[in-house]
């Protein structure tokens, strides 16, 4: 980091200089010490001869200095305004960078809230518009399956016993065979829209005397989950009746007031 590399820069200069002045010092102490002794100094600083420290008396001299505990404090007292600045300037500038990150989170998460009501808004305009494509469309489960049947067949001998003859445009069973052989669900698409209207009218008279029978809306997968989900409030007793209409769920409250449903965010029971 930066600010860590520049604290012991500092620190570096300042050791530096104490070591100027105090090596300064020694080398007065040794050479009285050499006059008065007649003895070799250990670390001749002032050295004529030579005219320079070598690095082997500087060693000698910064453990001497070091074993001293006025150094030692005199050393601190000199660092200390810089470290307590150093902290500061640490403390200062994280606290900076902690807020710009919390702006930066709060920002991302603002866009991410937008861009996921936008992923909705666009899910719900395309489920709107495949069940608009299933308007005309109803799913008959419990009509009997037969190898080498034909579907329009039975559907049309089914609505024959109520003098009912609706246009059919497409009809075939769908999904995979029932291992314990119960029958597939017909899909019947019919060519106009009163047809399957009045198919829903009709589906209680069928189902009266066809128990096993029941027509119902062909519903996008989303909505056919919702129905599903608006059932079971109403087996938990939380609402008084469901059922559907153009593709909406709708529901009676136990207030008996109606409610027409198309996102499980309004399901709120």
């Amino acid at each position: 980091d930066i600010f860590v590399l520049s604290y012991f820069s500092l620190a570096l200069c300042h050791c530096h200089l104490y070591c100027i002045f105090f090596l300064s010092a020694m080398g007065t102490r040794r050479s009285e010490r050499k006059a008065t002794t007649d003895s070799p100094a250990l670390c001749p600083a002032t050295d004529s001869a030579r005219g320079s420290m070598n690095v082997e008396d500087l060693k000698l001299y910064l453990v001497e200095a070091m074993a001293s505990p006025d150094v030692v404090t005199g050393l601190f007292k000199l660092l200390k305004p810089s470290i307590e600045r150093f902290v500061l300037e640490v403390d200062a500038n994280m606290s900076a960078r902690m807020k710009s990150l919390e702006q930066e989170v709060k920002a991302r998460d603002t866009e991410i809230k937008r861009l996921n009501s936008k992923v909705e808004e666009l899910e719900e305009k395309i489920d709107d518009q495949e069940q608009y494509s299933r308007r005309t469309s109803v799913r008959i489960a419990g009509i009997p399956e037969d190898d080498g049947e034909d579907p329009h067949n039975k559907v049309m001998s089914l609505f024959s016993q109520f003098d009912y003859k609706p246009q059919i445009n497409r009809i075939h069973r769908v999904g995979s065979k029932n291992q314990q052989g119960g029958p597939r669900q017909i899909i019947c698409q019919f060519t106009t829209y009163p047809d399957k209207y009045k198919t829903m009218v009709l589906k209680k008279q069928i189902r009266s005397t066809n128990p096993n029978v029941y027509i119902n809306e062909d519903l996008t997968r989303s909505r056919s989950a919702l129905s599903f989900a608006a059932r079971k409030l109403k087996r938990e007793g939380k609402i008084l009746d469901t059922w559907t209409a153009d593709g909406r769920i709708v529901i009676k409250d136990k207030d008996s007031k109606i409610h027409y449903i198309t996102r499980r965010s309004k399901l709120i029971w």
